[in-house]
Formats: structure tokens, sequence, C-alpha cells
């Protein structure tokens, strides 16, 4: 019996067993040979540390963080207790009453002058005398420029001044609470030097002690401008801004100087 040599057609046959995971044995022919197929091991599946990058690849995109927000926008600014309180006011006529121009027509000023005032306050809120309300106890200081200006009664804006103290309460029973009652005690002394009119060269000055209550109304500009608030707080660490109004009524009974009526103060106010 003569043997033959596998021809092309076997070995493509053979070939595509092979290719749809068919089996092989060696053939009765003697010099074939089983092809060699792929084959998947356990050695082929991917690794542990190829995992992780293959479902990070897969994974969604993380979510941005959330941005942090400004201390200024998450502090509550109006719950602060502050501790000082500054003021500066200003007064058209500060010696507005009957009194006063009467000694003025006396002096012989012509023109009716208007003492006006330009000042400042500031006050302190001691911690305890805070469980009985909001307590201030402060010092004023003010000059009394004379209009119309430029005018022979004195030599200069500061020729008249003032120094002083007074205590206040603050009428405020809830977190922000937009208007404010004030009510208060205040005691100034009054520095003046008027020339006389008919011998500029003649001064007539002294002190007079001006003393009497005070009310007034404070008006809370936080809540008109929440966001302004706060960056000025994170500013200047001002808690509260207020627009101020003060009536005060004036008695000094010292012959120097008379004063006896009303006057009125308008203000900033910022509270640390």
């Amino acid at each position: 019996m003569i043997n033959r040599k596998p021809s092309v057609v076997t070995y493509l046959a053979l070939a595509i067993l092979q290719t749809h995971g068919g089996t092989t044995t060696h053939s009765t022919w003697a010099n074939t040979e089983p092809l060699s197929t792929p084959s998947t091991t356990p050695s082929e599946e991917p690794s542990s540390e190829q995992a992780p990058e293959i479902s990070r690849s897969h994974a969604a995109p993380a979510s941005p963080a959330p941005r942090r927000q400004k201390k200024s926008l998450v502090i509550d600014i109006d719950s602060l207790r502050p501790q000082l309180g500054l003021q500066l006011f200003a007064s058209p006529n500060v010696l507005n009453n009957a009194k006063t121009e009467q000694y003025f027509v006396q002096k012989g000023f012509a023109g009716d002058p208007v003492v006006s005032a330009i000042g400042l306050m500031a006050d302190y809120q001691p911690a305890f005398l805070q469980v009985l309300g909001v307590f201030d106890l402060g010092a004023t200081i003010a000059i009394h420029p004379i209009f119309p200006s430029p005018n022979p009664y004195v030599n200069s804006i500061a020729s008249n001044y003032t120094l002083g103290l007074q205590a206040k309460y603050q009428l405020r029973f809830f977190s922000g609470q937009f208007l404010v009652p004030v009510v208060g005690y205040f005691a100034d002394a009054f520095f003046y030097a008027f020339n006389q009119p008919n011998s500029p060269s003649t001064v007539t000055q002294g002190r007079t002690v001006i003393q009497g209550p005070l009310l007034g109304a404070w008006l809370l500009l936080n809540w008109m401008e929440p966001s302004v608030a706060r960056d000025y707080f994170v500013d200047s660490g001002a808690s509260r801004t207020y627009l101020t109004f003060e009536a005060r009524k004036m008695v000094s009974n010292e012959p120097s100087l008379p004063i006896n009526g009303f006057t009125y103060l308008f203000g900033l106010r910022s509270e640390f």
C-alpha cells in the first residue's frame, strides 16, 4: 500500500475545522501535524491591576466639587453683638433757640448768624450691661462753624467747639429690626469765642454746659442692600450701619450764653 502525502485541500479542511473550534489528532498520514491554534488561557484575562484602569475608562465623569462660599456670605452679621459705635453727625443750626438769638442781638451781631455743628460720637457697649438691653456709653467732639462764612464773628471754624458725654439705650428687640428708637441723656461743654462786631479785637469767650434728654430713630441700612452690608463687614468689620436722626432738648441757664430749645442732629453710624 502506497502512502500519499496530504494534498492542499486536506490542509485547508483541517485549518477550517480548527478555526471553528474543532480538535485534531494525529492523522493516519505520517507527516501530518495538527495546526497550532490560539487558545484563551486564564493568564490572558484582565489582571487585577488592569481592571481599575478599565473601570475608570468606562466610568462616568466625576461631577465638579461645589464651590466654597465666601465667609461673608455665610455669616449672619445681624446676629453679632457689636461693642463699638462710631457716628458722624451734623446739625444745620445747633443753637436754634430764642434765648441765643436774643443774646446775639444784644451783643450787636447782625445778619442772624447760624451756628452749625459737625462732629463725631464714639460709644462703647459694655458686655455686663447688655443683659438689660443695648446700652451705649460714649463721648462727643464737634466744631461749630458760623454761617454765612466768612464773617467777622469768629476767627476760624474751630473757634467754637464741644466736648461731651452721652448715654443711650437702643429699643432693639429682634434681629434685623430696621427701625431702632433711641432714648438717652447728654451733657456737653460748649467752648465759644465770638468777636465783637464793633470791635473785632475784642473777643467774648467762655464755656457753658448744655445738657438734656435726647430722642432719636436709627434706620438700618443692612436690609436695604444685604450684599453691600456683607462686603462692608468683610472690609471694615462693621456689622450694622444706620442713618440716624436725633432731637435734643438743650438747656443752659448760665448767663454767659443762655440756651433753651431743641436742636436736631442727622448722621451716619456704624457698629463694630
